[in-house]
């Protein structure tokens, strides 16, 4: 007779000596809609050799949870259901699994975990050690939170630019999250940088301290590199505005035939696991040079509402907080 894991569950939580650690995860049932996720207690997860079990204070959402959510990312990224989805987390470690070093039980840190159907939205998570860094006392879980995903896209398209101290750097979208977070190193590698934003955005960079344009057809060949954050129709324009040979590294698409005479690399950038990046992320915001803003907070169990709001892009990261 097959007996399906749930039943299974049931029946070893049953048993008077054997006990299960539950906690509350988000859980998305089927690919669609927001009428799609819920809230239920599931096996609270143990870490194995190289893992990290961490008590999620914080995490925050991304717009590729919600190609996941709808089933558009299942040849890329496949995941099993029922599946708990979230990229971003912050909180503190609760158990190290073994050959686990640079960390310890209550340690605060930030992670970027993969999209593997076992995620951040909930109250625990697993996370290989190689995807955590420790965050400052200074920095708050929520701000933690922000970081992950964002920051290390941001981060691996300007090195993907090879841009060096002396160039002149454009990045597109300057204000937006992968943006703010590709200017911040430009400045901390030493390299000129210039924001492309709205026209509605130019005070805010200006006041920022930010030499900042707005992208159109008089913008003309004069960076060497460009991080190109936005996509469309500013991707074309951005790879106009770059000198020969120079590179567009970009996470949002490209025109076709946009660079058709091959004038300028372009770099198509999906973000990996890097320790050492991610900590100079979280050292950046404890320096107070990286803070990403937050469009609203909302409890776990407001998931759904979240998600919806995620679809009208607002200005700023989205947290999920417990």
């Amino acid at each position: 007779m097959h007996v399906g894991p749930k039943a299974l569950c049931d029946a070893i939580a049953d048993h008077p000596k054997i006990r299960i650690t539950t906690m509350k995860a988000s859980r998305l049932l089927a690919f669609g809609d927001i009428s799609q996720l819920t809230i239920e207690d599931i096996a609270q997860p143990v870490p194995g050799a190289g893992g990290v079990l961490v008590k999620v204070a914080a995490s925050s959402l991304n717009h590729v949870e919600t190609f996941v959510r709808q089933g558009y990312m299942q040849q890329m990224m496949p995941i099993d259901l029922p599946a708990t989805l979230g990229i971003d987390l912050a909180g503190e470690v609760a158990e190290v699994g073994a050959d686990v070093t640079g960390f310890a039980k209550g340690d605060r840190v930030i992670g970027r975990l993969a999209i593997n159907g076992r995620g951040s939205h909930a109250e625990y998570a697993i996370a290989a050690a190689t995807q955590l860094a420790k965050l400052p006392a200074n920095v708050s879980f929520e701000a933690g939170a922000t970081l992950g995903l964002v920051g290390l896209t941001g981060r691996q398209s300007v090195d993907a630019t090879g841009a060096k101290p002396g160039d002149r750097v454009l990045v597109t979208g300057a204000l937006g999250n992968v943006g703010r977070t590709a200017v911040q190193y430009l400045k901390e590698l030493g390299i000129s940088v210039v924001g492309a934003v709205l026209p509605t955005q130019l005070e805010q960079a200006k006041a920022s301290g930010l030499e900042a344009i707005v992208m159109d057809d008089s913008v003309k060949a004069k960076f060497d590199h460009v991080v190109e954050t936005v996509g469309g129709p500013v991707a074309g324009l951005a790879i106009a505005a770059t000198k020969d040979g120079g590179t567009v590294a970009g996470m949002a698409g490209f025109p076709e035939n946009a660079n058709a005479d091959g004038r300028v690399k372009i770099d198509n950038v999906f973000s990996g696991d890097n320790a050492a990046m991610l900590q100079g992320l979280a050292d950046a915001a404890g320096r107070g040079e990286l803070e990403l803003p937050v469009a609203q907070r909302f409890p776990l169990e407001q998931l759904g509402a979240a998600y919806e709001l995620l679809a009208t892009r607002p200005d700023g990261k989205i947290v999920i907080t417990r």
